[in-house]
C-alpha cells in the first residue's frame, strides 16, 4: 500500500475533479449547455493534465539516460496506479463481520457503513444477501480498474516507447487511465 503520509496522485485527481464540478454546478446550475460544456472541459482537462504529468516524468528519465533515481521515480508512479490494498482490507472486513450470522445481526448497521464506504449505491435498508453481492461486486468491479486496466495501459505505453519516446509511455498511459477511471467513478454516473 501507498504510505499514508504522502497524498495520493488520485487523490489530487479528485480534488480538481470536486472543484471544478462544484464551480461548474454553483454558478451555472440554470444553463444545461454550459454545465455539458463544463464537464466536457472537467473530462478533458483531467486527462490532458494527467498525461502531460506523466509524460514530463517520462522526459526526465530519458534526458537523465536512464538516472537510477528517475527509474525509481517512475516505478513509485507507476505503484501509484495500482489499487489493491485498501479494497482487500476493507473486503476482509467486511467477510470478518459477516461470517457469523448472530453478530451479524448486531453489527448490522458497522456492516451497512462498511460496505457504503465501497459502493456508490445505498445499502442503507440492504438485506445481507445484497450487502455480501454489493461487496463481491465492487471487488471484482475495483480488480478491473485498479489492477488489471492499469497493467493493460502499462504495456501499451512500454509498447509504444518501441516505437519511439515521444510517444505515450507506461506512466502517461496509466494516469491517464486512473484520470478517466476517477472521472468515471465521481461524476460519469452523473
Amino acid at each position: 500500500g501507498d504510505p499514508k503520509f504522502l497524498i495520493h496522485p488520485v487523490q489530487i485527481i479528485g480534488l480538481y475533479i470536486n472543484k471544478t464540478t462544484n464551480f461548474f454546478i454553483n454558478n451555472f446550475k440554470c444553463s444545461s449547455n454550459i454545465l455539458f460544456l463544463g464537464s466536457l472541459y472537467i473530462a478533458l482537462s483531467t486527462i490532458f493534465i494527467s498525461y502531460f504529468i506523466g509524460k514530463f516524468i517520462e522526459i526526465i528519465y530519458f534526458k537523465s539516460e536512464f538516472n537510477i533515481f528517475c527509474g525509481i521515480f517512475i516505478l513509485i508512479g507507476l505503484s501509484s496506479c495500482f489499487a489493491t490494498k485498501s479494497l482487500l482490507s476493507s473486503v476482509k472486513e467486511i467477510s470478518k463481520l459477516m461470517q457469523n450470522q448472530f453478530t451479524y445481526k448486531k453489527q448490522k448497521q458497522i456492516i451497512i457503513e462498511k460496505v457504503q464506504r465501497i459502493v456508490s449505491r445505498d445499502v442503507r435498508k440492504a438485506s445481507f444477501e445484497n450487502l455480501l453481492r454489493a461487496t463481491i461486486e465492487s471487488l471484482t468491479e475495483n480488480s478491473v480498474d485498479g489492477i488489471f486496466a492499469p497493467l493493460f495501459w502499462m504495456f501499451i505505453g512500454v509498447y509504444l516507447w518501441e516505437f519511439s519516446p515521444t510517444l505515450p509511455g507506461p506512466l502517461a498511459m496509466a494516469l491517464c487511465f486512473k484520470a478517466s477511471s476517477t472521472l468515471d467513478s465521481m461524476i460519469g454516473y452523473k
